[in-house]
């Protein structure tokens, strides 16, 4: 018996891009004459350098033909030398010394065993990157209240053939108007080519539906890359009332001491917009505690307050009832009311 061929004849890449895995393909066959008994064992094994090792069952009526045996097996997804061997064993045939001393004047040597083997080394992956997962975790606002955090969290893969990648989070409104500038990714591994990340992005604190949009790419293929979406997710914020300043800037006593006018500034902030729209700005004088005096503004006096420079406001009192002076900054949804 005789082992002609146990050949690697090539090895396939593993492509994530089109589902495809490592494989090694094999060719082997040989020939057997006379009579081999009934017992003929092809044993086939492909080592891997990476320790893996893999068990190929050949059939004879295959591999003692010209055509041959052939086969593809799946193998790990890195670069690894590999070792294809087949052996030949005939436990059945008559020995070698029995079969030399029946023919020793002339006559074939018994050959009831061989061998051969190849070596090869396989190929890296095939570029591919893939955005796994993107998840919105939620909003928070800012202590400031002028603006509101957004938090994603989720995970990409990419194979090392890409030469490393660039990954980015960024905040659309309506899936097309980029709000936020983008977020590079601080990319956790968590196995072979798997990742991790959490970002956190800062938007203005208006009532809007706001979509994530996560992007990978191969530094060394720009052609790979890969796209992931959240729906929409609105965000509505509460209305927060802050009275900026509010301070007494002039007082004028009249001569004859009976009238005084008072001149105060008042500035004051709204967060919220839409969740805003029934605040009122009141101004109130107390003498002994006792509301002597009050003055509910109009829109457009609070719209003065909100601006620059803020509300400018006088009145004019009896000198005996220019008591304490407060301000009042409310609305029934507020997280607070404001006095000052």
């Amino acid at each position: 018996m005789h082992v002609h061929n146990a050949d690697i004849i090539s090895f396939v890449s593993a492509d994530n891009n089109t589902n495809t895995t490592a494989v090694a393909n094999l060719f082997a066959n040989g020939t057997k004459v006379g009579d081999c008994g009934s017992t003929v064992q092809i044993i086939g094994t492909l080592l891997s350098s990476d320790g893996s090792s893999f068990d190929i069952n050949i059939p004879a009526d295959q591999f003692f033909t010209e055509t041959g045996f052939t086969v593809s097996q799946d193998i790990a997804r890195g670069a690894n030398n590999f070792t294809f061997s087949v052996n030949l064993d005939a436990a059945g045939a008559q020995s070698v010394v029995s079969h030399q001393a029946m023919t020793k004047s002339n006559g074939f040597v018994n050959k009831i065993s061989d061998s051969a083997e190849s070596h090869g080394m396989s190929d890296t992956p095939i570029c591919a990157v893939s955005f796994e997962k993107l998840v919105f975790e939620g909003y928070t606002e800012e202590s400031t209240w002028t603006t509101v955090e957004a938090v994603y969290t989720g995970s990409v893969s990419y194979e090392l053939s890409c030469g490393g990648v660039s990954a980015f989070v960024q905040i659309m409104q309506e899936e097309t108007q980029v709000i936020e500038d983008k977020q590079d990714l601080e990319l956790v591994s968590t196995g072979p080519n798997t990742y991790n990340f959490t970002v956190t992005l800062t938007l203005p604190n208006v009532a809007a539906s706001y979509y994530g949009k996560g992007k990978i790419i191969s530094n060394a293929n720009e052609v790979a890359k890969a796209v992931k979406t959240t729906g929409g997710v609105q965000w509505a914020p509460p209305c927060h009332l802050t009275i900026n300043n509010f301070e007494k800037v002039n007082q004028f006593t009249a001569l004859d001491y009976r009238h005084t006018t008072l001149g105060y500034n008042i500035q004051v902030t709204e967060v919220g917009g839409d969740a805003c729209t029934t605040n009122h700005l009141k101004f109130e004088l107390k003498d002994n505690s006792t509301t002597s005096f009050e003055r509910w503004f109009s829109e457009n006096d609070k719209e003065k307050a909100m601006g620059v420079g803020g509300l400018n406001y006088s009145i004019q009192v009896d000198t005996a009832g220019a008591g304490e002076a407060v301000m009042h900054f409310n609305a029934p949804n507020a997280t607070h009311n404001q006095t000052s």
